[in-house]
């Protein structure tokens, strides 16, 4: 069986960022949105203060990230 995704290791936060997680593993593989950003961009809806504390945003798919995004408040 092929591997999916290749492990680059453990993700370590430095910077003490705050980091909202999107678990986008159906929409993804399921290849249901045109690009990972829309894959990620489908859950964007949740309590307005919490998200404008994020700094960063994680699309994870089967355990692993698959993409960062750098939200603009």
């Amino acid at each position: 069986m092929i591997e999916p995704f290749k492990d680059y290791g453990d993700f370590v936060n430095h910077k003490n960022e705050r980091i909202i997680c999107f678990n986008v593993s159906r929409t993804y593989l399921g290849c249901e949105r045109p690009n990972l950003y829309e894959c990620t961009r489908k859950y964007w809806r949740l309590n307005g203060q919490r998200a404008k504390k994020a700094d960063l945003v994680f699309a994870i798919c089967c355990g692993y990230i698959v993409g960062i995004f750098k939200p603009h408040h």
